[in-house]
């Protein structure tokens, strides 16, 4: 069967559905953690190689409208954009796939899990994959809300996978808030529905390719009001700034695998949620309205970041704090708009993800190496493990926008559209906190990567009878790196810094038409 046949075939389903059976089968293994974890992988990489066909052949679908057996067209909606958000979900799923292997190996032989928890590790990822892939396909916003929320309810399993209590605590929090802010959100999709009766437009639905084709809708104010409803629950979903609180406590006491979903794609998500919502107040509003709020707090939460990174002593609330300084400079380029600007968001949004989650995915075996999260304990990666070493010292660098990783050339295009848009100060602002953080960035890099293992060269060990407490320390530091953790981390790093020349080749039509979707009023 052609390619062409395949698509035709509702090759969406696949993505959406079939890791809801893989879950299922996640958890019928039970026990065996070694066939659970193989699976796992086989399972990702089958997920990655249907959204890769996805994106590649998206442009040759009839309709953007899609159907599902029996229940008809017009459940869910793909384009472009759809196909790049697909995308981006199942390469960093299969990427954390691999690397959970080493690392729940290891919990295993510390005692933290049992080897029956490995399947329920895998079954939530795969139920949490499934919902983030409903959130980017399901046309109906009314039903995007509902997989938006189920995001958070399945996420919070695994944010308090480890059942400890500030697991248990982190993951309330988080579950506290996102579902308060995320009841806003559906408050909005409300007065929504209502702006579309009071034009006597009573016989549309909820569906984001009827709405689009709509037109203008008449009470300018009530749609006013429902963007900005929506604009603070799915924001808050996304980490922005004053709504981030829930954020560095999930992400820290996350599992590094989990930490990387939640940052890499699940904070995207939810900015792909309200960027429809937004392309459907647009109609009414013009471009300027959200454009105003979207600088706002994405300036605000530059300006929250900032302090906190500078002064963090937790290598995970580090990367967390991180998040919401990306989440900010995103929707500042959404603010900026412009070919610049959009193109910037969906750049940043891919390079973001992936070098994010190599810097998650870096730290979580940085902590299973040194036993603690504080920096200030972290000494010597270089002198001791030098894979790791380069990947957190690179990769922060790759995380400050430096060239040659994709980040750099993203932030470099949301300045230029800031200049276009003549938003001096606002370029001017996000310029002094890039470099702000960029400092305190490296500061931390320095401290952790360079200098001596305390317990290594202190002077009181070095006094003990043969050296014996001397190298004590130094042997509790050689914790072996496994083959897919080195896998898991490789991949991440190769595809940041080649993203400019291959993965821009690969993916650059759906970019571009992507782009185009966004400047367009009427797509």
């Amino acid at each position: 069967m052609e390619v062409n046949e395949i698509m035709s075939e509702n090759i969406h389903l696949y993505m959406i559905f079939a890791p809801v059976l893989f879950a299922m089968i996640a958890k019928t293994l039970g026990r065996r953690s070694v066939a659970v974890e193989y699976f796992s992988m086989a399972a990702s990489l089958f997920l990655l190689i249907v959204s890769y066909i996805f994106i590649s052949n998206v442009g040759t679908l009839s309709s953007k409208v899609l159907s599902m057996p029996f229940l008809g067209p017009g459940l869910f909606y793909a384009d472009h954009l759809t196909a790049f958000m697909a995308f981006i979900i199942s390469l960093i799923f299969f990427i954390t796939t691999i690397y959970s292997g080493d690392y729940l190996e290891h919990e295993i032989k510390l005692g933290v899990i049992t080897e029956r928890r490995v399947a329920d590790y895998y079954s939530r990822a795969f139920i949490f994959v499934s919902s983030m892939m409903m959130v980017v396909f399901i046309n109906n916003i009314g039903l995007m809300w509902a997989s938006v929320e189920a995001t958070t309810l399945i996420s919070a399993l695994l944010v308090g996978f480890h059942n400890t209590r500030e697991a248990a605590e982190a993951a309330w929090k988080y579950l506290i808030i996102c579902t308060v802010a995320i009841a806003l959100s559906l408050f909005g999709i409300v007065l929504l529905n209502y702006a579309i009766i009071s034009a006597n437009q009573s016989g549309l639905s909820l569906d984001y390719s009827t709405l689009v084709s709509a037109g203008k809708f008449a009470d300018l104010t009530i749609i006013k009001l429902s963007f900005i409803f929506v604009l603070i629950g799915y924001g808050t979903k996304a980490g922005l700034a004053p709504m981030h609180t829930w954020l560095p406590d999930a992400h820290s006491q996350s599992p590094a695998p989990v930490s990387a979903m939640l940052s890499g794609v699940l904070l995207a998500c939810s900015t792909y949620a309200l960027i429809r919502f937004e392309h459907i107040a647009r109609l009414s509003t013009g471009v300027n309205f959200a454009s105003d709020y979207f600088i706002f707090f994405g300036l605000l939460s530059l300006f929250v970041a900032f302090p906190f990174i500078i002064l963090q002593n937790d290598i995970k609330r580090l990367m967390a704090y991180s998040s919401i300084e990306h989440t900010g400079i995103i929707y500042l380029a959404l603010g900026f708009g412009g070919p610049f600007g959009i193109i910037a968001v969906l750049y940043h949004t891919f390079y973001h993800a992936v070098i994010k989650s190599m810097m998650f995915l870096t730290a979580g075996s940085i902590i299973s190496v040194y036993k603690t999260n504080e920096i200030s304990k972290i000494k010597g990666l270089f002198e001791h493990h030098k894979f790791l070493a380069t990947a957190i010292f690179l990769g922060g660098l790759g995380l400050c926008g430096m060239p040659p990783f994709g980040i750099f050339f993203s932030e470099l295009l949301i300045l230029i559209a800031a200049i276009t848009a003549k938003k001096y100060l606002a370029a001017a602002l996000y310029l002094i906190c890039l470099s702000l953080i960029f400092l305190g960035f490296l500061n931390h890099l320095s401290k952790m990567t360079f200098g001596h293992y305390a317990k290594c060269h202190s002077e009181e060990a070095f006094e003990c009878e043969n050296c014996s407490r001397a190298t004590a320390g130094c042997r509790a530091l050689d914790v072996h790196v496994g083959f897919k953790t080195k896998l898991a981390i490789t991949i991440l790093f190769l595809i940041s810094i080649t993203s400019g020349v291959y993965m821009i080749f690969a993916l650059k039509e759906a970019m571009a038409r992507s782009a185009m979707l966004l400047l367009s009023p009427l797509f």
